[in-house]
């Protein structure tokens, strides 16, 4: 993986539950940061050396990869396609097949990967 820090020194969290089923590694929820690292437009810049900052369109979208980084699913890079994530460590890149762009009917974004 690369040199940067995984979390963000500035996330605060207080569900101290969530905390310990992603220290167990429990699947749904590795399953739920997963999603939250895969599914958005948001893009990653290491602006200098160890520090990875993201350019989110909203400050919601900005706040959930945010969260999936330090929980140990770090979004780290996309290309037109590919999406690179860290899981765990691990380093792990998706086929990126279609994304699906918000809009007022179905009131939500989805992006189609392959593992």
């Amino acid at each position: 993986p690369p040199s940067f820090c995984l979390a963000d020194p500035k996330f605060l969290f207080y569900d101290h539950s969530l905390v310990e089923s992603a220290k167990l590694e429990e699947p749904y929820t590795q399953e739920f940061f997963r999603l939250l690292a895969l599914c958005h437009t948001a893009m990653s810049e290491e602006k200098r050396e160890g520090e990875l900052v993201y350019q989110a369109q909203s400050p919601d979208e900005g706040a959930l990869v945010t969260a999936a980084r330090n929980f140990g699913f770090v979004f780290y890079s996309r290309t037109p396609e590919t999406i690179t994530v860290i899981e765990m460590g691990e380093t792990k890149t998706y086929e990126l097949l279609a994304i699906l762009d918000f809009n007022n009917v179905r009131k939500r974004m989805s992006v189609i990967v392959r593992s």
